[in-house]
């Protein structure tokens, strides 16, 4: 399988000092030489490969925005004189999207991944400024402008131990605002407790009713979570053999052009297997590429084991120490989802609600696209 997806670092420097960031702040930036070889390397992809994908990632990319805009004039061209297809986006806090930059992004289809994690308080507590402040007043008109323009525009959402027990109000909050798909994700690195894992639980049993609710109105949701395994369920036919395209179809390269299984693994040296000239670690990049779900320990009795794959291969690395080691608060977390899907799909199914294709289709949609990172913009254009 060739490479079609690269989240590639413009900088590891940020605005924010977002509580639970895995990446450490400095002052490293991407040149613009060695953005030109990412995108020529990604457009060398075997003819079968019409289109291929670069997500902007950080730090916080918008302070590098003259690269950004420079890399994606030149792949722009680059892709029509090769002749393929060519998805640019970009991970941002929001807080850096002026009206010239929303312009820019907007005008030449570079899809928007917008972190935000719901209800102004929130957004406070978990991503402060440089000097302590909060950051939701700099996001909050941001959020209208890009509803405007894209009314699918999606939100991912970081919450953790301390943040949890907000998430069904969080989303409340962002349905509200607009938002009509949104991805809740887990800072799994975080010092989770069996009650915080209850709390995850309850409050996804409570989005999922919420998202009946909704339904039973009229009124279509798109929940990552949700979305995801109920998809899984309605097109199964055998365990899943791997989580995503992790190192296979897609990879993570640094500011220095560093190449890394996905974005997540920038945090650890020690995955690191080569440049975009050459692979320094043959045996690295082999045993993410062989990853098979059923060589994965202690899953056996597990009533997720057919539907997960595992989790995030990065979260079993950096926190288990091995990628064939599940992470428990993951699983944990993995379990409590897929329970609430599992409820919210019995009872679409049994009421014959007449959004259900619809909520099917959307599944479907992001499965097609499961080779793609984490940072791929959550929604639609």
């Amino acid at each position: 399988m060739a490479i079609s997806v690269v989240s590639l670092y413009l900088t590891e420097a940020c605005n924010l000092r977002c509580r639970y960031c895995f990446l450490k702040k400095q002052p490293r930036r991407l040149s613009m030489e060695t953005g030109r070889q990412v995108v020529e390397f990604m457009l060398a992809a075997p003819p079968k490969e019409k289109q291929v994908a670069i997500y902007f990632f950080g730090g916080e990319p918008l302070l590098e925005f003259e690269t950004l805009k420079a890399l994606t004039l030149y792949g722009r061209r680059r892709a029509e004189e090769v002749g393929k297809e060519l998805r640019l986006g970009v991970t941002t806090n929001g807080t850096l999207l002026t009206d010239e930059a929303l312009d820019f992004l907007f005008d030449h289809k570079v899809s928007i991944n917008l972190s935000v994690d719901g209800m102004p308080a929130t957004q406070d507590f978990n991503r402060k400024t440089v000097n302590g402040a909060g950051s939701f007043q700099a996001l909050d008109a941001v959020i209208d402008k890009i509803l405007a323009r894209n009314p699918r525009q999606g939100a991912r959402m970081t919450y953790d131990p301390q943040t949890v027990h907000s998430l069904h109000a969080d989303h409340e909050y962002l349905w509200e605002r607009g938002f009509r798909y949104t991805a809740p994700i887990a800072a799994l690195e975080a010092d989770w407790t069996e009650e915080s894992l209850a709390a995850a639980g309850e409050q996804f049993q409570r989005i999922a009713a919420a998202v009946l609710e909704r339904m039973r109105a009229g009124d279509l949701r798109y929940v990552v979570f949700l979305t995801k395994y109920i998809g899984r369920m309605s097109t199964f036919k055998r365990r899943m053999r791997i989580p995503c395209g992790v190192c296979a179809a897609y990879i993570g390269i640094s500011v220095d052009g560093g190449v890394y299984p996905c974005q997540r693994f920038s945090a650890a040296d020690s995955c690191r297997f080569g440049t975009l000239q050459e692979v320094t670690d043959p045996d690295m990049r082999r045993k993410f590429i062989s990853y098979e779900s059923r060589h994965l320990r202690g899953c056996d009795e597990c009533p997720v084991r057919m539907f997960c794959a595992g989790g995030c291969p990065a979260v079993n690395v950096l926190c288990a120490g091995d990628i064939y080691t599940p992470w428990p608060a993951q699983c944990a977390i993995i379990r409590s989802q897929f329970r609430a899907a599992s409820w919210l799909y019995e009872q679409l199914k049994k009421e014959n609600n007449p959004l259900l294709p619809k909520l099917l289709q959307g599944s479907q949609y992001r499965q097609k696209r499961r080779s793609s990172p984490t940072c791929e913009p959550v929604g639609r254009r």
